[in-house]
């Protein structure tokens, strides 16, 4: 994953690919897990599950 910003405003109506997903798993019933109100919060959590079992003394094994 990669964070990348917008080039154009989404024309007219149009919605971002994140909030449709989330639209939709809301209907499915995971509202809690798919509270996102930007960009930023799915970066953000992407961020912190990248970290578990990460620590500073500890680097991760490179193939």
């Amino acid at each position: 994953m990669s964070r990348q910003r917008r080039l154009l405003a989404t024309p007219g109506m149009g919605k971002p690919d994140w909030w449709i997903v989330s639209e939709v798993a809301k209907r499915m019933g995971f509202d809690t897990q798919f509270s996102y109100r930007s960009e930023l919060d799915i970066f953000n959590e992407y961020v912190a599950q990248t970290q578990l079992g990460n620590k500073e003394d500890q680097p991760t094994a490179r193939a």
